[in-house]
C-alpha cells in the first residue's frame, strides 16, 4: 500500500474542505505529490501547465492573489478592520436622510462605530487614503429619542448613544466595549437630550483626528450635507422587493386603495401597514418616498377606539 494513503488529504485553509469536490493536479497519476502532506507545502497554480496545481515548499517565492470578504463597492479598512462603503465625496454629498436611503437601497445601513478603537482606526484609514482630507461623513450613531423604539433599541439605558445596530454606542471615558481609554479617546459633541433624538456626523477637525458631531432631528431633514459611510446589513434580511431600514422591511404599493384593503393586502404579504415610531424612521421614509413622488400614503396608526370616558360605566350601553 502507498505509504501516503495513511496521511490526511489536503484541505482549503478558508473552509477546511478537502479537495475531492474539485481539483486539477498537474500530475493526475500522482495526485498532489508524495511531498505535499506536511505543513511545509502549499499548492501553486502553474500557468504553464494549463493552470494545474502542484505542491511547493512554502519558503519559495511566487506572486500571489488576494480575495476579499467584502461585497462589491465595500472596501476593507485595515486599521478599523471593517468592510466599509465610502461614498465618493465629489458625488455623494447628501442630506442625512438621503444617506440612510442610499445605504438601505444597497442592502446596508449607515456605518455603526462600535468601539473607540474602530473610531481611531477609521481616522487613520481615511487619512491614509487622502492625507488632505476635510470631508465629513454621515454615520450610524444616534443619541436619545428612542423611548418608543422597541423594534431596534437593544438597551434599556436612557440618554446614551446608540449605533445603527441598536446597541450601545460610543461614550467618552468609562469601561466596557463602548468606553474610551486615553489611547482611543472619542470626541463627541452636541450631546443634548432631545425627545426626537440626534444623528451623528463623522468630521475631520485636523489630520488623523475626527469628532462625532450630533445634530437634532427636525420635522424635515435639515439642510446639512455630507458624504456618508455604509456597512452591509448581515444580521437581518427582507423578502424580495423590500427595502430594509433598522430591522424593518418596507415595500411601496402605488395603487390607491382604502385603508381596509391596504390592511388585507399587507396581511397577505405577512406584514402590516407601516407605522412610524421615531423621528429617525420619519425622516428616512420621507426621503425614501420622494423617489415615487407620492404625497400621501396610509399609516398603520389608529385611534384608540377602546379608550373610555371617565364617567362611562362598562356595560351601560348594553342595558339600553
Amino acid at each position: 500500500m502507498d505509504r501516503w494513503s495513511f496521511l490526511p488529504h489536503m484541505k482549503w485553509i478558508g473552509n477546511r474542505q478537502n479537495l475531492s469536490r474539485y481539483n486539477k493536479w498537474e500530475n493526475p497519476g500522482q495526485g498532489c505529490g508524495g511531498d505535499c502532506f506536511d505543513y511545509m507545502h502549499r499548492l501553486v497554480l502553474n500557468t504553464r501547465a494549463q493552470y494545474a496545481w502542484r505542491a511547493e515548499d512554502k519558503t519559495k517565492k511566487f506572486p500571489y492573489i488576494c480575495i476579499s470578504q467584502c461585497t462589491p463597492h465595500y472596501v476593507w479598512q485595515p486599521t478599523a478592520r471593517r468592510c466599509v462603503k465610502v461614498a465618493d465625496p465629489t458625488k455623494g454629498i447628501v442630506k442625512q436622510a438621503e444617506a440612510t436611503v442610499a445605504c438601505a437601497e444597497d442592502g446596508g445601513r449607515l456605518l455603526s462605530i462600535n468601539t473607540c478603537e474602530e473610531m481611531a482606526g477609521l481616522q487613520i484609514d481615511l487619512w491614509r487614503q487622502n492625507p488632505t482630507i476635510t470631508t465629513s461623513y454621515w454615520v450610524g450613531i444616534f443619541n436619545s429619542g428612542f423611548q418608543n423604539y422597541e423594534g431596534q433599541k437593544r438597551t434599556s439605558k436612557s440618554q446614551v448613544t446608540i449605533n445603527s445596530r441598536g446597541q450601545l454606542g460610543l461614550k467618552q471615558g468609562g469601561l466596557g466595549p463602548s468606553g474610551c481609554t486615553a489611547t482611543f479617546e472619542a470626541n463627541l459633541q452636541g450631546l443634548n437630550p432631545s425627545k426626537d433624538g440626534s444623528y451623528g456626523q463623522f468630521i475631520f477637525i485636523e489630520p488623523k483626528t475626527a469628532k462625532i458631531q450630533f445634530t437634532k432631528f427636525q420635522k424635515a431633514d435639515s439642510n446639512l450635507t455630507a458624504s456618508y459611510m455604509c456597512e452591509k446589513e448581515n444580521d437581518w434580511s427582507c423578502p424580495n422587493g423590500y427595502t430594509i431600514f433598522q430591522e424593518v422591511c418596507y415595500k411601496m404599493f402605488p395603487e390607491n386603495v382604502s385603508l381596509g384593503t391596504a390592511d388585507q393586502r399587507c396581511e397577505k404579504e405577512g406584514g402590516q401597514v407601516m407605522q412610524v415610531d421615531t423621528r429617525l424612521h420619519a425622516t428616512f421614509l420621507t426621503a425614501w418616498l420622494n423617489q415615487w413622488n407620492y404625497s400621501t400614503v396610509w399609516l398603520g396608526h389608529r385611534r384608540h377606539t377602546f379608550t373610555l370616558d371617565p364617567n362611562y360605566t362598562i356595560g351601560t350601553d348594553l342595558e339600553r
